[in-house]
């Protein structure tokens, strides 16, 4: 059987080799923008992680004939209120001094604060109609912001239920075992394997 080929909408390494990771050991070949030579930023317009997903997918799409997987994410602190940041993740923190700035105004304003991250994604022209997937991970703010740790975005500053450090001090294989993008990934490849495509 041939691998099958998908597009992965990002420019973000860090996110492109969370899904490598994942797949390594199954019949999947994945693509980045950079690969296929499509150099584009999609604007994400939706009210929700499934519309940003589809409309990132719905574009690269139009470069490709090859099934587009996308996908969008964020955080979610309960103490901010009305699912904040949320769907606006990215634009937060760009309006809140950059990535190190937001998370330590996190740590300081909502250390141990519940949260969580949820994922959503979009696989566009594997099947006549989009597929969704949907995956969560769920924790707590951490009191201080260890900026050595790795992982990127918020991970730094997200402590999981269950563990005692952040995100970004886990392994890749940790993170994936648990993280939201990982949790919806699994469906997506259960779905895969359950429908004979891998």
């Amino acid at each position: 059987m041939k691998p099958l080929e998908l597009v992965v909408a990002t420019n973000n390494i860090h996110k492109l080799n969370e899904f490598k990771e994942i797949f390594k050991d199954y019949n999947v070949k994945l693509y980045s923008l950079k690969d296929l030579n499509i150099d584009i930023e999609v604007e994400e317009t939706g009210k929700t992680f499934k519309d940003n997903a589809l409309i990132k997918a719905k574009e690269i799409s139009k470069y490709t004939n090859l099934p587009v997987l996308s996908d969008d994410s964020g955080l979610i602190i309960e103490d901010l209120g009305d699912n904040l940041p949320g769907v606006e993740s990215h634009r937060f923190y760009l309006e809140h001094g950059g990535l190190e700035a937001t998370n330590q105004l996190f740590v300081d304003n909502y250390s141990n604060s519940k949260a969580y991250f949820v994922c959503t994604l979009c696989i566009y022209n594997l099947k006549e109609e989009p597929l969704f997937f949907n995956g969560y991970m769920y924790g707590k703010i951490a009191s201080k912001y260890d900026k050595t740790s790795n992982g990127f975005g918020y991970d730094p500053v997200f402590i999981p239920t269950n563990y005692s450090v952040p995100v970004g001090s886990l392994t890749s294989e940790e993170k994936n075992s648990i993280s939201h993008r990982g949790n919806a990934t699994k469906l997506f490849k259960q779905y895969l394997l359950d429908n004979n495509l891998i």
